[in-house]
């Protein structure tokens, strides 16, 4: 997939024209993925690529900074998501001051015209483009008529069997569900199992010389974390695949303070300070809780490690795990 971050960029790539589509698809689920391959089913029958635009930051953060919601993916991910779907050019722009003041009919001459040469769209059915959101389909086919591309909405995709979900599948619902603990709902929705990357931090160095269990500490950004608690996972490294039990929260036996995540990995040996690691949330564990001392809470983290290495185990013999764990 070919990545641009201008408009000037994307139109010396589409001199033949494109098949395109917009949105922020964020956790890039179920629904984007339908819509994603009505796109490049278009793309295909017409000889063209495919082409996605998204945002980065999110336009919320434009209107009413740090109103936006916590992120199911970072951009990174979700790039590496759409070329996985066969997109062929993504455009990531900057939504600023310039492009959120733009008329309905000025984003589709420079945007899809001009730009991206647009001779098909495909879109979601939560349509509004241009300042306000003004514009709609009505606006877009008649457009369309006078530029040459046509409009299409792709179908939407109801909530999987057991997700207790009113309506179609959407990033909202992902995220309330993560937020409730219900990864298995949140799974079912995005496809895959949801996990955060971030950087390992040096922390308060005490899992490894009191307790005996190390821990790399990790800084998630803004990626959307599940309820406080204990966790079984899986933890990759740029070498490794292996079970982790994970704690997210603020250390009470400690009086940690803040909210910290914090993963023990199994049958792990290795630096991984200020390298990538990503976890993929199993199962719930248990709640945080106050340990009366350090041994204690070495017994307890002694039966988390045995319950997660079990559960990963599951995850691991799975016959879609390639798919679950796409990342």
């Amino acid at each position: 997939m070919i990545l641009a971050h201008s408009l000037d960029e994307i139109a010396s790539c589409l001199l033949r024209g494109s098949a395109a589509t917009w949105g922020n698809f964020d956790g890039v689920h179920l629904g984007h993925q339908a819509l994603l391959g009505c796109l490049t089913a278009k793309a295909r029958s017409l000889g063209l690529p495919a082409a996605v635009i998204t945002f980065d930051p999110h336009p919320l953060d434009f209107f009413s900074p740090g109103s936006a919601p916590r992120a199911l993916t970072c951009t990174a991910d979700k790039l590496a998501m759409l070329a996985r779907l066969g997109v062929d050019y993504a455009l990531v722009l900057p939504f600023n001051a310039s492009f959120a003041g733009q008329s309905p009919e000025e984003f589709a001459r420079e945007t899809l015209v001009r730009s991206l040469r647009v001779k098909a769209l495909v879109l979601g059915h939560d349509l509004g483009f241009g300042r306000r959101r003004e514009g709609g389909f009505e606006l877009l086919r008649r457009l369309g008529a006078d530029y040459g591309f046509s409009v299409e909405r792709a179908p939407t995709v109801g909530a999987p069997s057991g997700c207790e979900v009113p309506g179609p599948v959407s990033s909202t619902a992902v995220r309330e569900a993560i937020r409730a603990g219900a990864l298995e709902q949140a799974a079912a929705m995005l496809g895959r199992r949801h996990s955060v990357c971030g950087a390992v931090q040096r922390g308060a160095g005490r899992g490894g010389p009191l307790l005996g269990f190390p821990t790399a500490n990790i800084d998630p950004g803004p990626l959307l974390l599940p309820p406080r608690g204990v966790y079984a996972c899986l933890a990759k490294t740029d070498t490794a695949l292996c079970p982790a039990a994970a704690n997210l929260g603020l250390n009470p036996s400690f009086d940690h303070g803040r909210e910290v995540l914090e993963a023990h990995l199994l049958d792990f040996a290795g630096d991984l300070y200020d390298k990538e690691l990503r976890l993929y949330f199993l199962r719930f564990l248990r709640p945080e809780r106050k340990f009366a001392s350090p041994e204690e809470l070495k017994r307890q983290i002694a039966l988390d490690a045995a319950e997660a290495r079990r559960i990963a185990g599951e995850a691991i013999a799975d016959k879609n795990f390639a798919v679950l764990f796409p990342l």
